[in-house]
């Protein structure tokens, strides 16, 4: 039998992503037992190779089956004390610390939040003895926003809750490794300025959290976030640079060199934080001497498999993490592609052959997770990964190690790593100002994934094969399917409507079919206490995860009712990140609020504007106001067989403004003004215009108490069909243009 035990992890590892994103575990079984019949009917698997995928297959299937069985629900969770093991620490300050605890008897983690100053440090291993209060769980409310609950699942995380207090009970046998960590933490802390610290902490110790935002987000938006976090490449240097330490200067045998580096891939683990990629490093480093020792053969691929499984088994719920993913889909393919690496004799080459070959095969889990991709980081990614593999991650091993054996040293060796990474951030820093262009395709259909997927196969196969002409036949499909991804929603018939949810304030998305035009109603932002100050909060969770999902790139143009900073407040963001064609206010809005380095249009009362072939008739304000407020600029407008009425936060005297000067209008949907306050929503209004549908934009819990019961009793009263964003999430509307098909469902729906 030809071995190919390196077969059976890819196979499993794709039946049981696609069981885990599919409606169906039934049907995606199915479909992976039909395709094992097929290659065992075509001679392509042996008998013996079928049997071990199915006895893998299963394996691994009833561990996931089991572990869902077993979450435990929050309501299963008694309020009060609560019993158990630090698992990870995510953050501690002086008053605030959030980590993750297994309850005893409990084989699901709880996230704890308690926002009060400890007396002792919390590590991991610590047993604990707190007194909590459970949250419910955080659903998205739109789509494209991030799942936390499903992010949760991934440290099996089953509920969440706030700590009044927190009492040490207790540590087990390995939480002396964690305490003598986080002292080595603070001691590298008060040695190192604030950039050389960061790198330290999450480049040898896996503490990312202590990294600065700002580069964490210039990294992420090229790509480049593996390079902070520990993966085979650091640990391989590390163990090249201890082998070399032990045998040149300390003079070790072999045998006993073997034996260090054992210990070592044993505890590095645990010390640099235990993320998959760091487990799986040290793992396969671990069976690899284990067979020197030994003295047995043990090919990459059977170690990588081994691992692979292993993992699976004990940890099942790490398949859903990123990190995890992303670490054996590239190191599988670096190691399948050893033949062909083999015949590139410039490191260089190799180098930029890893970092093609790393983007593509991760390209379809970007596009599916965030729907955008950064081509110009292909050429920015090889340099860098050449600079942190020569430079940077050889100096944040050599200063640990210098922080416990020279540390008067470490001064000269923090400058120099001070330099070389800040001189990087800002070269980084100008290309993304000038470079950064963001490939924006939306969601992939799963047909599209799976024609990316046969497409990057064959290609790589004649590259191995040295048929580059065929080759390049299947890298033109490739650029080909994703720009079919890219150009699907200018053939899509069918247009959208979108209330966002995003707390009180307001977004309205409008997509015309075949993406003829995008506008926008408002763009909202949160806002801070003194619902002046706004923050980015709402743009990055919400608006900007939509728009991308949608594959929207161009704005065509943003109405802005009124100068009230929830709804205009996330206008700065979006024109920073989008190409916005125009803006839109009336004669009455607030000059003071304009943005100076913007161009806006003012449109007149009682005019019909014609945008794409889409009339936009502006009703209100016909007389400017005092209130702001009755400043708003109110839209007539049809998508479909529907009429709408945008009304922005008017009253009930605009209201009654509108009905004597537009006797004759006709709505099918209105969205209620002012978050559903009571100063609206006029009976008259409803009387007279009968809409079928209403929709409220209203933040869950808030200190306006808004919607009004008054208003919910007067819609109610009409039979009036209500979607609200604090209950219902995003209410989305979808038409077609000719035969008038149209189907409301929100969020929570599906």
């Amino acid at each position: 039998m030809t071995h190919r035990l390196y077969f059976l992890v890819p196979v499993s590892l794709s039946a049981i992503f696609l069981a885990y994103i599919s409606v169906s575990w039934l049907y995606v079984s199915c479909l992976f037992l039909a395709i094992l019949l097929l290659l065992l009917f075509t001679q392509s698997l042996s008998v013996t190779e079928v049997s071990v995928f199915l006895c893998v297959f299963f394996v691994v299937f009833f561990r996931f089956a089991d572990m869902y069985e077993h979450q435990t629900p929050i309501e299963s969770f008694d309020q009060g004390e609560l019993m158990g093991k630090v698992i990870q620490v995510k953050q501690q300050t002086d008053t605030y610390q959030r980590f993750i605890i297994q309850p005893d008897n409990q084989p699901t983690n709880v996230l704890i939040t308690h926002f009060n100053p400890l007396d002792f440090d919390l590590v991991k291993g610590q047993h604990l003895r707190l007194d909590v209060s459970f949250e419910p769980p955080e659903s998205p409310q739109n789509p494209g926003m991030f799942d936390y609950d499903r992010y949760l699942l991934t440290e099996n995380v089953a509920a969440q809750a706030v700590a009044e207090t927190v009492h040490y009970e207790g540590e087990s046998l390995f939480s002396p490794i964690f305490t003598y960590r986080l002292k080595f933490l603070y001691h590298l802390q008060s040695r190192l300025s604030e950039t050389t610290f960061g790198l330290v902490s999450a480049l040898v110790l896996g503490e990312k959290s202590l990294l600065d935002d700002e580069f964490k987000d210039l990294f992420t938006r090229w790509h480049l976030t593996h390079l902070l976090a520990i993966s085979g490449l650091h640990v391989g240097l590390m163990v090249h640079m201890l082998s070399l330490f032990l045998t040149r200067i300390c003079r070790l045998n072999k045998e006993t060199t073997w034996l260090v580096l054992l210990l070592v891939f044993l505890t590095f683990p645990f010390i640099a934080g235990g993320t998959p990629s760091v487990f799986r490093a040290s793992l396969v480093g671990l069976l690899g001497y284990l067979a020197l020792i030994i003295r047995t053969k043990l090919s990459t691929l059977d170690a990588l498999s081994f691992v692979f499984l292993f993992l699976i088994m004990i940890k099942p719920y790490w398949l859903f993490q990123l990190g995890f993913q992303y670490s054996f889909l590239v190191t599988f393919s670096i190691v399948l592609s050893r033949p062909i690496l083999s015949r590139y004799k410039h490191a260089l080459t190799s180098l930029i052959f890893i970092t093609a070959l790393s983007f593509l095969i991760t390209l379809p889990l970007q596009l599916t997770k965030f729907y955008s991709v950064n081509l110009v980081s292909l050429v920015i990614n090889p340099p860098v990964n050449l600079l942190f593999s020569l430079l940077i991650i050889p100096l944040c091993f050599g200063i640990a190690v210098i922080a416990l054996f020279v540390p008067m040293l470490l001064p000269v060796m923090d400058h120099i790593l001070m330099t070389i990474f800040n001189g990087l951030f800002l070269l980084l820093s100008t290309i993304d100002r000038f470079c950064y262009f963001p490939f924006i395709t939306g969601r992939p259909y799963l047909l599209h994934l799976i024609l990316y997927a046969v497409s990057l196969f064959l290609l790589l196969r004649f590259i191995d094969q040295e048929k580059y002409r065929q080759a390049s036949r299947y890298g033109i499909l490739i650029v080909i399917i994703i720009s079919l991804i890219k150009i699907m929603p200018y053939f899509e018939p069918y247009g959208q409507v979108t209330q966002l949810s995003i707390g009180q304030a307001d977004v309205l998305v409008m997509e015309l079919p075949h993406r003829k035009g995008v506008y926008l109603y408002d763009v909202g932002a949160t806002t801070g206490k003194d619902y002046i100050e706004v923050t980015d909060e709402a743009y990055t969770r919400v608006i900007k995860p939509f728009l991308h999902y949608r594959g929207i790139h161009k704005i065509d143009g943003v109405f802005l009712s009124h100068s009230h900073q929830d709804h205009i407040g996330s206008l700065p963001f979006l024109v920073e990140d989008f190409s916005v064609e125009g803006i839109y206010i009336h004669s009455s809005f607030d000059e003071d609020s304009k943005l100076p380095y913007l161009d806006y249009t003012t449109l007149k009362v009682g005019q019909r504007y014609r945008m794409q072939q889409h009339n936009f008739d502006i009703v209100l304000p016909i007389t400017q106001s005092l209130d702001p407020n009755d400043n708003s600029m109110v839209i007539h407008t049809t998508f479909g067989p529907f009429s709408f009425l945008l009304t922005g936060d008017i009253s009930a005297e605009q209201e009654s403004v509108f009905l004597a000067q537009y006797p004759d209008k006709d709505m099918d949907v209105l969205t209620v003004a002012h978050h559903g306050s009571q100063t609206s929503t006029s009976a008259a209004l409803l009387e007279q215009l009968s809409p079928k549908y209403a929709i409220i934009s209203v933040g869950l819990n808030n200190n306006f108490h808004h919607p009004h019961p008054d208003v919910i009793t007067r819609l109610k009263a009409h039979h009036i069909q209500l979607f609200r964003t604090d209950t219902d999430g995003a209410v989305i509307y979808r038409f077609h243009k000719n035969n008038g098909t149209y189907q409301w469902y929100t969020n929570n729906q599906g």
